[in-house]
């Protein structure tokens, strides 16, 4: 019983002095902290961007005065302009994206065919 504790002894003697066993020690919670931070940091980019949408209303059942301004959010007006046009104002600047409501009447049919055209997927956060 005494040469399989020697044994033991020694076989973890040697892997704790393995030095790369001392250097994953020490190592490993401070990548794990990074990786946090990391991820911390780049959510909070995305809350504190403030999004440029323009949009196109052609229908009767929203105002002006539905696309308030927020903190995230900035719309401005291309209601003037077709729909091409609008694309390509957008696509030329730096706007994150064109809302395109169509003029329909029936509210069903108006809510499957409001468009958004955008370059990146939309996130869920603004």
């Amino acid at each position: 019983m005494g040469k399989l504790s020697l044994i033991v002894k020694r076989e973890f003697l040697a892997k704790v002095r393995n030095r790369s066993f001392i250097l994953m020690t020490f190592l490993s919670p401070l990548i794990m902290i990074g990786m946090f931070a990391l991820i911390a940091f780049l959510s909070k980019e995305s809350m504190e961007k403030t999004s440029v949408v323009a949009y196109i209303n052609q229908s009767d059942r929203f105002r002006p005065e539905d696309f308030k301004d927020t903190q995230k959010l900035h719309f401005i007006n291309l209601s003037d302009t077709n729909l091409e046009q609008a694309k390509r104002i957008v696509s030329e600047s730096d706007q994150d994206g064109l809302l395109y409501i169509p003029a329909i009447d029936s509210i069903d049919k108006l809510a499957k065919n409001i468009q958004f055209f955008s370059v990146e997927t939309p996130g869920m956060v603004t």
